[in-house]
């Protein structure tokens, strides 16, 4: 064998057609076989980054923190209902009183929701402040509310804990979504709806229990709004020590400031009005949520 290579090398060395057309047909497979070894060797760290990148999920200590996000909002949302009876008692509230104090939340809710979203996508409040703003102005709401004297005041913080109540899921769910990668977003969103669920379920254990009773001259469910102040409270600190957010791409829009941006977002908001189903899901948000 050594010495037909020799005698291959000494034909190509004269020129012989039949050596150089043997070494033409050897080459290309040994130079095939060394591309594709330095492709697989490239591709490899290709694919382990993809596969990483498909792993990506919130650790546990943020989606802690984003639960409980969720769950003050599931909290708040029961905690007049629960409390009727003893304010009907206590301060002669009848149920139409009742239907305004949701109308106002939920009108001042709706209102706000587009503000939150334009101030986190364009980057003029970081999405943790506006968690943190969220939760305080919900702990203040709360907190108020239990000194409440009367009826109008009663509306006026329950439209200022609407308000501030449509800083949380959006904002939180934008954070989910840059902190999870698409094939575990089911998972997480499940998780973070399920501790809405949990905060209404305890909302409504716990204020059942407590808005009747007394407390010597003072009716229970003032301390039930000061303890759920408090809580509003402990998840703003929490999301202030705890919560890393992930860095935010901006897009072209985010450039335009002041008056034109807004005018941008209306002329946005406006278009949506063109879409028959976004209609449709207008009128079905105006009935289902009519105070039978």
């Amino acid at each position: 064998v050594r010495c037909s290579e020799l005698t291959c090398a000494k034909r190509c060395a004269t020129n012989d057609p039949i050596a150089m057309e043997l070494t033409a047909v050897a080459t290309p497979a040994s130079n095939k076989s060394e591309k594709m070894e330095e492709k697989g060797g490239k591709e490899m760290p290709k694919v382990e980054q993809d596969q990483m990148q498909e792993e990506r999920e919130p650790s546990t200590i943020i989606l802690f923190w984003l639960c409980c996000v969720s769950g003050l909002e599931g909290m708040d949302t029961q905690l007049v209902p629960a409390c009727q009876f003893a304010l009907q008692r206590d301060l002669g509230l009848q149920l139409g009183h009742f239907a305004v104090l949701f109308t106002v939340q939920m009108v001042l809710t709706n209102l706000a929701a587009p503000f939150w979203g334009i101030l986190a996508d364009r980057g003029t409040l970081k999405r943790k402040t506006i968690l943190m703003l969220g939760a305080i102005g919900e702990g203040v709401a709360i907190t108020i509310f239990a000194f409440v004297p009367n009826f109008w005041v009663m509306m006026l913080l329950r439209g200022m804990s609407g308000f501030f109540l449509a800083s949380l899921r959006p904002v939180c769910n934008g954070l989910i979504a840059d902190l999870t990668s698409d094939n575990k977003r089911g998972k997480i969103f499940g998780r973070v709806q399920s501790a809405l669920l949990v905060g209404m379920f305890c909302s409504l254990l716990i204020a059942g229990n407590v808005a009747n009773p007394y407390v010597g001259n003072i009716p229970g469910w003032r301390f039930l709004f000061a303890g759920g102040g408090a809580v509003a409270f402990i998840v703003a600190l929490g999301l202030g020590g705890f919560l890393t957010e992930p860095p935010h791409q901006l897009d072209e829009s985010a450039k335009v400031k002041g008056c034109a941006a807004v005018r941008t977002e209306l002329c946005t908001v406006l278009s949506f009005l063109r879409i028959p189903t976004f209609c449709v899901m207008i009128m079905q948000g105006v009935f289902g949520t009519i105070p039978w």
